[in-house]
């Protein structure tokens, strides 16, 4: 006789087949813990059957919903590191058009103060 059999928390978790009863003179057969002779209903992707005591309720997958949580916190984490690489190519593309800026001002000045103000924007660009 076919079984089907769930979890402590009543999720479904597979069928199997029952064992007459050795001792008894009747047609009967030994339900182990955790298993029901009703068949659990159909369920679709992101749901399960969960046995309440009675019968089989449909609910929410919680491996399914676990397996959905980490991919969006991997995609969430994968989108972070690409946004960072991105600033890190715009803060470094920013230096090089700094450093042009100064370089064109070295070939260009020719008094004490623009030397001096040249050297204050090559300290702020290291900083």
């Amino acid at each position: 006789m076919k079984i089907y059999l769930y979890d402590e928390k009543g999720f479904f978790t597979g069928e199997s087949c029952a064992e007459k009863d050795q001792i008894s003179r009747n047609e009967e057969y030994i339900l182990p813990a955790k298993s029901t002779l009703l068949p659990p209903p159909e369920t679709l992707v992101g749901e399960a059957a969960q046995w309440d005591g009675e019968k089989w309720i449909v609910t929410d997958d919680p491996v399914y919903l676990e397996k959905q949580k980490k991919e969006q916190e991997e995609e969430q984490k994968r989108l972070e590191s690409e946004r960072e690489a991105e600033l890190g190519a715009l803060e470094k593309q920013s230096k090089i058009s700094k450093l042009q800026e100064i370089q064109s001002k070295i070939t260009t000045s020719s008094s004490v103060d623009e030397l001096k103000s040249i050297i204050a924007d090559l300290l702020a660009l290291v900083k």
